[in-house]
């Protein structure tokens, strides 16, 4: 892993659903439906609330490293989703203090991080165990 600048913010993502590793969210619909004992409808509701604060999250740290240039964002997705996704999202490009990572464990990044900006995430307890504080930006829909 590269070495950091300080300070880190870590952001993580919660959005298997609406952006799942494999195959597409319709199938990962039908699964909860049939896995989970889902209604359709809610699990309906499940995916685009998944699809708004996934939408909210990356709005949320774009801005942030543009206004922030001092500071490093780390975008790190759930292990279940796709990473490929958030190329097109994520203003990398004009933000060089943004980053996308799957790389290593949570707590590795826990470690290295000043703040992790969650939504629902139980990487905020972890973050609170380790003296890391936990922002939830009450905006962002919840994945559930």
């Amino acid at each position: 892993r590269a070495q950091w600048k300080k300070p880190l913010v870590l952001i993580s993502g919660r959005y298997a659903l609406a952006n799942p590793a494999s195959g597409n969210s319709n199938e990962k619909s039908e699964l909860v439906v049939k896995l989970r004992n889902y209604d359709p409808a809610r699990a309906e509701h499940l995916l685009e609330s998944q699809r708004s604060g996934m939408s909210s999250m990356v709005e949320l740290v774009n801005r942030l490293s543009a206004s922030f240039p001092s500071v490093e964002f780390v975008y790190r997705p759930h292990p279940f989703e796709r990473l490929e996704t958030y190329y097109d999202l994520l203003d990398m490009k004009r933000n060089s203090n943004l980053h996308l990572s799957k790389q290593g464990t949570i707590h590795g990044w826990l470690a290295l991080a000043d703040a992790v900006i969650h939504r629902g995430c139980t990487t905020a307890i972890e973050a609170g165990m380790l003296g890391v504080a936990a922002l939830s930006p009450k905006w962002v829909a919840t994945p559930e």
